[in-house]
């Protein structure tokens, strides 16, 4: 339903379904049962979608209250969790492979394909806990491995490029330095594009993951040149994902969502712009649902590049 109000416009019709919803769930159950409260989130989102501020701040709030630990909290604890029980798991993997398939240095010849697989893993997963300093460490010595093992050319050691520029993006300073990591990052995803262009060409998931990456540190500078950089990888990528996985495969929603964001920052398209964020916010709701942090970041976005839009017209 809400993603039939933010496609169609239908906003009247939707916030009279979801709040008759809401009461006669809540004449059944509680007024600060999930349910109830999904339904009242999503009057919210509606109201936000029709610039009715108040009236959403107001029943938002009221949300907060109810929900003790806020809307957001328990999703990211189950994030954190199924992060950890990953490291966890990848961590003995990694130890049972470097026994079975190496002696255990780390050194010259002494890798392992496998082995190196479960070191990239794992700095993926250290990223995602944040723990940004071990998450360098493995993928460093996933890259020297996979150097020595399976050569620079090899489209394994070419990811491994690419996520470590990922990683350092995750550890970027505010202040001294950026620029020159920035610079480093650039130099990392910009190798590892060729290589993958050339061996699975311009639309493969790891190519277009590449980009994305790449996309994210453009951003990060923040000029008008890098964003605009920014917004036309970010649109390849969306029209890429669309047409070979759908319009609703969480990869396409995303990239049009981070695509959306870049437009509202460059401000010199706003009817594409709005066109776009309008079909990220739908998209969002509809594959992860009206609650998850995603979807309400993309419809905060929303609401401030419409009022934004509204205060410059």
């Amino acid at each position: 339903m809400l993603s039939k109000a933010v496609s169609l416009h239908d906003f009247n019709e939707v916030e009279d379904l979801l709040t008759n919803a809401a009461n006669g769930l809540s004449a059944h159950l509680s007024d600060s049962h999930p349910l109830v409260l999904t339904c009242r989130s999503n009057i919210a989102l509606v109201l936000l979608a029709q610039g009715r501020y108040e009236e959403a701040l107001t029943m938002n709030r009221s949300i907060l209250a109810s929900r003790e630990q806020g809307p957001w909290i328990a999703e990211c604890l189950r994030l954190k969790e199924g992060y950890q029980a990953a490291q966890n798991l990848s961590s003995q993997v990694l130890v049972d492979r470097t026994q079975i398939h190496t002696n255990g240095t780390f050194e010259a010849d002494d890798f392992h394909p496998e082995q190196l697989s479960s070191l990239h893993l794992q700095a993926i997963i250290l990223a995602g806990l944040g723990q940004h300093s071990g998450a360098l460490h493995e993928i460093d010595l996933a890259l020297k491995g996979r150097k020595r093992v399976l050569g620079e050319s090899h489209p394994d050691y070419l990811n491994s490029l690419t996520v470590k520029g990922e990683i350092l993006r995750g550890q970027l300073p505010l202040g001294n330095g950026r620029e020159e990591i920035l610079d480093t990052i650039d130099a990392l995803h910009g190798r590892a594009l060729e290589g993958l262009t050339r061996i699975f060409g311009s639309q493969h998931h790891w190519t277009l993951q590449c980009l994305s990456h790449m996309a994210a540190a453009k951003r990060e500078r923040g000029d008008a040149l890098s964003l605009t950089e920014a917004a036309g990888l970010y649109r390849h990528v969306s029209r890429a994902y669309e047409g070979n996985m759908g319009d609703l495969h969480p990869e396409t929603v995303r990239a049009k969502a981070h695509l959306a964001e870049v437009m509202h920052l460059l401000g010199n398209r706003p009817e594409e712009a709005k066109k776009v964020f309008r079909e990220a916010c739908a998209g969002l709701a509809k594959v992860f649902g009206s609650d998850p942090h995603a979807t309400i970041t993309a419809y905060k976005g929303y609401e401030k590049f419409s009022k934004d839009l509204s205060e410059s017209a």
